[in-house]
């Protein structure tokens, strides 16, 4: 999904947790990542885009994604929330993630 994500130009926002170490990323893939403090920490990967919210819990071996507008709207509030209090780190992109440990946004530019 990334190289669609890419060629059709839409950014991704992505927070890490404060354990995340991104020794395996390389590039600049229009993501620009923060640190979530220390004390937040998210043991489930979610990503939002457009009405969408999906959640995979690894160790659960489920993931799932709810299609609602109002749904959404509050994921992004929350997510906008952690953003603003999040360090800013380098562009980076993550092509082999074995933690999920982070939350991405999608913003269509």
């Amino acid at each position: 999904m990334s190289k669609k994500r890419i060629a059709l130009k839409i950014k991704s926002l992505s927070l890490r947790s404060a354990s995340y170490t991104p020794e395996r990323e390389t590039g600049y893939q229009l993501r620009e990542t923060r640190q979530m403090p220390k004390d937040l920490f998210f043991s489930s990967y979610m990503c939002l885009y457009d009405n969408k919210s999906v959640v995979i819990l690894a160790k659960e071996k489920i993931g799932f994604i709810i299609e609602s507008n109002e749904y959404a709207q509050a994921q992004k509030a929350i997510f906008n929330t952690i953003w603003n209090i999040s360090t800013s780190q380098k562009d980076t992109v993550n092509t082999t993630q074995e933690k999920d440990d982070d939350l991405d946004y999608w913003a269509k530019q």
